[in-house]
């Protein structure tokens, strides 16, 4: 595969509105037609690569863009198309940590926040992580509310187990083991997840009425 520098030299050879192509992308006004969608697409892929690693946009890139505002916007794109992956960071971390942290912590907050509202799941974290791992709250809450996300996005949107586990080892960067149980336990879970989001649905909409 080729690296985002050349991919980047190669769009600028094909379209003096290379810059205009990128910025129509990021804005998602570039048709998925177009003759250089997939010229644009294969460098902000590889730039998006590269930025889940240093977390930074190369030197090499930013000198061949020469542009520090569309650098700029470049950077704010990948952060946000990021998002997923930044917020499953404590689990990547665990992971390296100890071979069994991160499938412990993904089963307390999968049972405790996710699929039951359980009391004792603050409590179960810190008996897990604190002896063990320095971690920072925010990572913490970051990865409930992911999972809690991702979670919700599969359930309404009926997806199967195969595409669940799918999304999460494309844009999650984990370890296959740990994308099939997140995948298992949606899905083991999915009727009973169904009805507690329906039932919220129908609390919202009561709520709404009320107000009015």
């Amino acid at each position: 595969m080729k690296n985002a520098i050349d991919l980047l030299k190669e769009l600028k050879e094909k379209s003096g509105d290379w810059k205009d192509l990128i910025i129509r992308f990021i804005d998602g006004n570039l048709d998925d037609t177009d003759d250089l969608y997939k010229a644009v697409f294969s460098v902000f892929r590889a730039i998006r690569e590269s930025y889940r690693t240093t977390e930074q946009i190369s030197e090499d890139i930013i000198t061949e863009l020469d542009d520090p505002e569309l650098v700029s916007l470049i950077s704010d794109y990948i952060k946000k198309s990021l998002g997923w992956f930044f917020d499953l960071s404590l689990l990547r971390q665990l992971e390296n940590e100890n071979d069994n942290l991160a499938e412990k912590l993904i089963s307390i907050v999968m049972e405790e926040f996710i699929i039951h509202n359980g009391v004792n799941g603050e409590t179960k974290i810190k008996e897990l992580l604190d002896p063990v791992s320095e971690y920072d709250e925010k990572s913490l809450l970051s990865l409930i509310h992911a999972l809690g996300a991702f979670t919700k996005y599969s359930i309404t949107n009926n997806s199967n187990k195969e595409c669940i586990r799918t999304n999460i080892l494309e844009d999650g960067g984990l370890p296959e083991k740990l994308c099939e149980q997140i995948a298992d336990l949606i899905w083991e879970n999915r009727i009973e997840l169904k009805i507690d989001y329906i039932i919220h649905q129908i609390g919202d909409v009561g709520s709404a009425l009320k107000s009015l």
